[in-house]
């Protein structure tokens, strides 16, 4: 846990740096938004409450700021350098009074007008917010773990059974029906030979469930419509957050599932994949992977896994259409500088347009198509010179 979160502290200082230079730096922003929000549910996964109600603080307001419903300013940026060192203290087990924070907090928020929904995320805040000095009780290594795992079933878990309890009704199965069957394969089967301590598994099942049925969604959707840039972006999001869980627990064969999907849902959203059935299809059967694994049945993720690895390198390989015409504009532009000399500029710029035709012949969009039979190609391949020659003609005031 302590090296895992070692990576997002230094990424949550990395972006406090950039916005103390300019605060309305977007993208830094953005990485708050992300790096708060992995960090929120790996710390709520392993029951230490405090830091993950810190960098839940941290995921929503710069959630907001991303979103122009908060200003950031030198007040916030303060407060979230505040939380950073205070979760740094946490991280290597110093005890940590965050009455300050919480104070400094609630005081933002009575400017903002935003109510309490930034403090409220802070395990205690309630108390220091109404007394301004009640001390927030100490974490240390051994005790503070079991008060905090406590917490988190008795107060986060009440949040999310309020979201979740429809779900659950329609797809938990009691255990009396898993018994029934006789070729059933047994639960727990992948949890119990990693031997993880029950409570963590149950708690991970718990988070992992909101990640899985939000990937659900948004695949439902695709299904329908896939230009859906929200339901991609949703994908990326969770299966990032899905991917950071499972490798600070050390389940591997969830985390080396969710970080191909994470990466080829990125390339999508960055518009260097374009999503289609097939693409669609293998994210589907990765999910469903996803959620076997996840209720405790030991599977085979190989196969799925090498093949969304596949697309990431195809589209690190094959460069987009705009970028094919981009070069084949430069081409045309090339060595057109007004001291050439017109009889060579012209045989210079007929090699050029020479091996773009070449390219035209061989590339791979032209891969259905019969390049002898096809009328509209031959004629381009064998006049392409020549039309090129009265172009530069006619650009010299030549008839």
């Amino acid at each position: 846990f302590t090296q895992e979160t070692g990576e997002y502290i230094q990424k949550i200082a990395g972006a406090l740096g950039k916005l103390k230079s300019e605060a309305s730096d977007n993208q830094a922003m953005r990485d708050l938004e992300r790096v708060g929000h992995s960090l929120k549910s790996s710390s709520r996964m392993l029951g230490f409450s405090r830091i993950s109600g810190l960098a839940a603080v941290i995921e929503v307001i710069s959630g907001r700021c991303c979103e122009g419903e908060v200003k950031a300013d030198s007040t916030l940026i303060q407060i979230f350098d505040d939380m950073l060192s205070a979760m740094k203290s946490l991280m290597t087990r110093i005890s940590v009074d965050v009455t300050g924070v919480v104070e400094s907090l609630s005081a933002f928020e009575n400017r903002t007008s935003t109510g309490n929904v930034f403090t409220a995320l802070i395990p205690g805040s309630a108390a220091i917010v109404k007394t301004s000095a009640v001390p927030v009780a100490k974490e240390t290594p051994a005790k503070d773990k079991d008060v905090d795992a406590s917490s988190v079933m008795q107060n986060e878990q009440k949040v999310e059974e309020v979201k979740t309890s429809k779900a659950d009704e329609a797809t938990t199965e009691p255990l009396k029906e898993v018994k029934s069957s006789a070729s059933e394969k047994p639960k727990e089967t992948y949890f119990n030979q990693l031997e993880v301590d029950s409570e963590i598994v149950e708690i991970f099942k718990e988070e992992s469930s909101s990640y899985l049925r939000l990937m659900a969604n948004a695949i439902k959707k695709l299904e329908s419509d896939m230009t859906h840039s929200g339901s991609l972006h949703d994908i990326e999001k969770a299966s990032h957050s899905l991917h950071s869980s499972a490798k600070m627990l050390g389940f591997q064969k969830i985390g080396s599932l969710a970080k191909p999907m994470e990466d080829v849902s990125e390339k999508l959203n960055n518009k260097k994949l374009v999503l289609d059935r097939n693409l669609l299809n293998d994210l589907s059967a990765a999910l469903k992977l996803l959620q076997t694994l996840s209720e405790g049945v030991d599977t085979e993720v190989d196969e799925i896994a090498a093949a969304l690895v596949n697309y990431e390198s195809t589209a690190a390989q094959e460069p987009p259409e705009e970028k094919k015409a981009q070069e084949f504009m430069q081409v045309l532009s090339e060595n057109n500088e007004p001291d050439t000399p017109p009889v060579a500029e012209k045989k210079i710029v007929k090699k050029k347009i020479k091996k773009v035709v070449t390219r035209i012949k061989e590339s791979i969009p032209f891969d259905d198509v019969t390049f002898e039979k096809d009328s509209i190609l031959k004629n381009l391949h064998s006049s392409g010179v020549t039309l090129l020659d009265e172009m530069v003609e006619t650009s010299q005031g030549g008839s």
